[in-house]
């Protein structure tokens, strides 16, 4: 899901991660790794893997998208499988949804070209917000689903995602994605091997700041 449009150059643990993440270049792409549970060469070969799909099945596209990006990078991502971080022009992946063995080529490609929509989309001055977050995810579900129908091996991943296209508009509210997220840390925080008090205090910090923001906003 796309941010909103921020003239920084993104948030300090953004940046500080992407350092210390290990990098490879795959065709004129960086694709960056920051260090989870799994093996970073692995991933980095699970995600060009999916770059030559996507290349091979659709070149013009492929061509653009390496002009709409800075970067891939693998991380822990909570509560969705892929992200654009548009400050930093670069598409996110999830760790576990990547590295999985269950987890096709064409799965990955897809995701690729959902977040790609969005990159171009930010290319254009398109802000994500209450008001226009559905169409945009749902325009984005579109070309998404217009690639991953070419796979008989995409078929579940085909009807994952026309459940979340038929969401109503409710479900892609700022609040509404904040209590999904807030309510994964646990998850990934449990994948990333962090000790229990340490997830429930996170939790604790997370809930109050959000209260405060509320607060401010009142």
């Amino acid at each position: 899901m796309a941010r909103k449009p921020s003239p920084s150059r993104g948030r300090w643990i953004d940046r500080i991660s992407l350092r210390l993440s290990r990098k490879w270049r795959f065709d004129g792409i960086t694709v960056a790794v920051l260090q989870g549970q799994l093996d970073p060469r692995q991933l980095v070969d699970r995600v060009t893997g999916a770059l030559a799909l996507l290349g091979k099945n659709d070149p013009r596209f492929y061509r653009r998208l390496k002009t709409d990006i800075n970067r891939f990078w693998v991380k822990v991502l909570v509560s969705t499988i892929g992200e654009y971080n548009e400050p930093l022009k670069t598409i996110c992946l999830d760790e576990r949804f990547v590295g999985s063995p269950n987890t096709p080529d064409s799965d990955i490609a897809a995701t690729i070209v959902h977040e790609a929509m969005h990159a171009r989309l930010c290319s254009f001055g398109v802000v994500s917000n209450d008001r226009t977050r559905a169409r945009i995810e749902k325009f984005c579900f579109d070309r998404e689903l217009a690639f991953a129908r070419r796979f008989s091996e995409s078929n579940a991943f085909v009807a994952r995602i026309e459940r979340l296209q038929a969401l109503p508009d409710s479900q892609w509210t700022h609040a509404q994605l904040r209590s999904l997220r807030l309510g994964a840390v646990p998850r990934a925080l449990d994948y990333l091997g962090t000790p229990g008090f340490v997830t429930r205090f996170l939790i604790w910090c997370a809930g109050m700041l959000g209260r405060l923001r509320r607060g401010r906003a009142a």
